[in-house]
């Protein structure tokens, strides 16, 4: 009876270990998968300053945005708000 319960106690061991090293990776892969994400966003930051900069802007009255929004406008060539400091901050 205590050799049953033993094996038991040993197994129940080695599933909580299991399952720890399971956390324990899932969370190594979110932490992989944030850095690649800011990488991303950095890269598409840099891709709208570059546009802002060469882009020869139209700028659109946009009437669908909130009376009280900061900006008001976007380029219908390139879809950037007329606000610089929304790419340059």
């Amino acid at each position: 009876m205590e050799q049953a319960s033993l094996q038991s106690a040993n197994a129940s061991v080695q599933s909580v270990d299991a399952f720890l090293q399971n956390i324990k990776k899932e969370e190594k892969e979110i932490q992989t998968l944030q850095q690649h994400i800011a990488e991303k966003k950095k890269c598409i930051r840099n891709y709208k300053q570059t546009l802002w900069t060469i882009c020869n802007h139209e700028w659109v009255r946009d009437y669908f945005v909130s009376f009280d929004d900061s900006c008001k406008y976007y380029c219908k060539k390139c879809d950037l708000w007329r606000d610089k400091f929304y790419y340059f901050n």
